[in-house]
């Protein structure tokens, strides 16, 4: 996966090679049953060609009810060639006109940060980057999971945040969110056994103590829910050790519990 300038000209480059005449579209193998999404890019050029030639802003593009964005928005949820056409030309038209300086308040990042949610290959984010770049391309793909995440995109978060940590995200901050979403239920079924297997491998990965100091308290909490109270301790101890209030207060709660169910037990 790309950082974001890179994939504003990858989009861009696409965008031309979607822009074709609706004639040589109507030709064109299974393209021949995609008329619906010629129709539509059509009524997006009426407003896009004089939107990239002119200097002042056109105002935002429709993004209602029978807007060619809209019913683009429609096609791209459908399975085969042209939802995959349609996906091309909304990747390519928000990566160009969400940076537009004339169109930055159009709330477009937003819609480019969904579909790179659904764009982005399940284990493949970052593969195309060398040793010295690995890192950098996690942490930008990660800032749009983020960005997802506290705009209440949370379906779209877990999503991305589930395709960078089956791409083995060296940062481990993917496998963090996503063992922390699994583990509240967000954007997915509350799952307290993935939440403990992902925060563990972040654990493993994290090197930022406010983040470790997260994901010790998380799984302490967590461990404490499905009743492992020794694991809890542990790892609330951990983080005690590093200064966290919440877990010393916790681990002195844990050690009281635990001392309680041994006396019990003996």
């Amino acid at each position: 996966m790309l950082n974001k300038l890179n994939l504003m000209l990858f989009c861009f480059f696409l965008f031309a090679c979607i822009n074709v005449d609706a004639g040589s579209i109507e030709k064109t193998g299974s393209a021949q049953h995609c008329l619906r999404v010629n129709k539509e890019k059509e009524k997006l050029d009426k407003w896009m060609i004089p939107a990239l030639h002119g200097d002042l802003s056109l105002g935002c593009p429709s993004q209602s009810p029978d807007s060619a964005l809209f019913n683009l928005e429609i096609i791209s949820r459908s399975i085969g060639d042209c939802g995959d056409e349609a996906l091309g030309i909304l990747i390519a038209f928000y990566s160009i006109f969400a940076h537009h300086p004339n169109y930055m308040m159009c709330g477009l990042i937003e819609k480019e940060d969904i579909l790179i949610a659904r764009f982005s290959v399940d284990g493949k984010i970052c593969s195309d980057q060398n040793v010295n770049n690995i890192t950098s391309c996690f942490l930008n793909i990660n800032k749009i999971m983020v960005d997802l995440k506290t705009r209440g995109e949370k379906q779209a978060a877990f999503e991305l945040a589930k395709k960078i940590a089956n791409s083995n995200d060296v940062t481990g901050l993917s496998q963090m969110t996503l063992g922390i979403m699994y583990g509240f239920g967000e954007g997915t079924q509350k799952n307290l056994s993935s939440a403990i297997q992902w925060l563990k491998i972040s654990l493993e990965k994290i090197v930022d103590n406010n983040n470790r100091k997260n994901v010790l308290l998380s799984l302490a909490v967590f461990h404490e829910e499905i009743k492992d109270y020794s694991n809890a301790r542990l790892y609330a101890q951990q983080c005690a050790l590093m200064g966290d209030l919440y877990c010393k207060k916790g681990l002195v709660r844990l050690t009281e519990l635990c001392e309680k169910i041994n006396a019990h037990q003996r």
